[in-house]
């Protein structure tokens, strides 16, 4: 039971940190900037999925919550068609192939080819893979979730970067560098504003409010 726990406890691990990684991928690369590059925590990429899948919450912005329940639903339904077309075809398939022996081995038997008939014997039936215990069950259920997340990441991340590039919606700290005219030739004059007292020799980059 613990064993089963603690499997679970890191698939969850697993999957929080994917999301946080794309979610900080897809918004620093907005402002055209590495995530890799960034010396951020790794505790960080485990916090930041409950933005990609709550939002604002607090703030009365039920949005992202719903877009979360539908991206849920659509995958689950998606995961069932997937996983009937593979055991549909697969059924199909050792039909066809069980089918092809028999007719092959009884036009063996009627043209009296006894080497050929043992040849068709020799090739085994097939039969429907049952995907409840197989391996390439759990490989699609995984490739599903994954895809989903990282649609969530991916667009999340892009909305808050639009968000936070223009200073009426970002929530992101007004950051103003002030420096004399002299050792930087960037920005505008402070003496094109009215200030009391005028600062003449500075030049400054960012809002001045």
């Amino acid at each position: 039971m613990f064993g089963k726990l603690a499997s679970l406890l890191t698939l969850i691990g697993a999957a929080l940190y994917f999301t946080g990684w794309i979610y900080r991928w897809a918004y620093f690369a907005f402002f055209q900037l590495e995530v890799t590059t960034l010396d951020l925590p790794v505790e960080s990429f485990l916090i930041v999925p409950l933005q990609v899948f709550f939002g604002n919450l607090y703030a009365g912005d039920f949005s992202t919550l719903g877009r979360t329940v539908a991206v849920a639903i659509a995958t689950a339904i998606i995961l069932q068609f997937i996983l009937g077309l593979i055991e549909f075809m697969s059924r199909e398939y050792a039909t066809v192939w069980n089918k092809w022996r028999s007719l092959s081995i009884r036009w063996s038997l009627r043209r009296q080819k006894p080497r050929f008939t043992r040849l068709f014997q020799l090739i085994p039936e097939r039969k429907p893979i049952n995907y409840d215990k197989t391996f390439l069950d759990d490989i699609v259920i995984i490739a599903c979730i994954l895809t989903a997340l990282f649609i969530l990441a991916r667009h999340q991340g892009l909305l808050d970067a639009r968000r936070d590039a223009f200073n009426h919606t970002s929530t992101l700290p007004v950051i103003t560098l002030i420096t004399p005219e002299n050792s930087l030739s960037l920005g505008r004059k402070l003496s094109d504003f009215t200030l009391d007292p005028p600062r003449q020799n500075f030049r400054i980059i960012g809002d001045l409010e």
